[in-house]
């Protein structure tokens, strides 16, 4: 039972307000957090408008959380567990990476650069009679 705690108690997270009114959820309803507190996985914070928050994992990983964002503390540091997002997946930053997209879009414009090239090296030469 001892090592079971000391495990989890490993796993903890601190969320810091750095602006503004910051809500922690431990599964009771939201608290305001003032200063800094710990967490453990499946906590989470909440930021009011004009607020900010920071989550920072036992790696030294930092999240920030701002208005309108939801963040559940992770089981794992998000640092360590990031992956390059495939085809399809959202980024991190809300974008979704459509490599596809790129490799069409890409062979559309080589197509296009031939095309001209074709073109500019057939003015070069004198019309037959």
């Amino acid at each position: 039972m001892l090592a079971v705690s000391v495990s989890t108690a490993s796993f903890a997270a601190t969320v810091n307000v750095l602006q503004g009114q910051v809500l922690l959820s431990r599964g009771q309803g939201y608290q305001l957090v003032d200063g800094a507190t710990e967490a453990e996985p499946g906590a989470t914070v909440v930021v009011n408008p004009g607020g900010i928050a920071q989550i920072v994992y036992p790696d030294g990983c930092m999240v920030q959380v701002q208005p309108p964002a939801v963040v559940a503390i992770a089981p794992q540091s998000p640092c360590q567990t990031q992956q390059p997002p495939t085809d399809g997946q959202q980024a991190t930053d809300g974008t979704t990476v459509g490599y596809g997209t790129v490799a069409v879009g890409a062979v559309v414009v080589g197509g296009g650069i031939a095309a001209a090239f074709i073109l500019l090296k057939q003015k070069d030469k004198p019309a037959s009679p």
